[in-house]
């Protein structure tokens, strides 16, 4: 799930569009083989996270198919389930409306993104 600004949507929409588009594209090349996702591992765990290549590794591989990347649409059920939680833990009080919450015309729009075409490092 990716959180933006309303604020940030209403004057800026063609930078969340290239935001969802470009995360929507990394998704793909990463669901194109494991490979993708060590490559991944390796470049991203030390430019940006600062540790050891190997956590990724395991994230992105224990079990391969934990985590998907090519679908960003929020799913009502799982927006109900998320609800739930977070009123159950106390961090919200009352409902909140899916429909007043997502914008899903932003994944909509990424669905027929290519896959990134980053060679990565091996």
């Amino acid at each position: 799930m990716l959180v933006v600004r309303e604020e940030t949507i209403r004057e800026h929409p063609e930078w969340v569009q290239r935001l969802v588009s470009g995360i929507a594209s990394s998704g793909k090349w990463l669901e194109q083989g494991m490979e993708n996702r060590m490559d991944a591992a390796e470049n991203i765990s030390r430019q940006y996270y600062n540790q050891n290549p190997r956590l990724l590794e395991y994230v992105l591989s224990k079990p391969p198919d934990r985590v998907r990347y090519v679908n960003l649409a929020l799913a009502r059920k799982d927006f109900e389930e998320i609800e739930a939680l977070a009123r159950e833990a106390g961090i919200i009080k009352g409902t909140l409306s899916f429909d007043d919450y997502a914008d899903t015309t932003f994944s909509e729009k990424a669905q027929g993104a290519a896959a990134s075409n980053w060679e990565g490092t091996r």
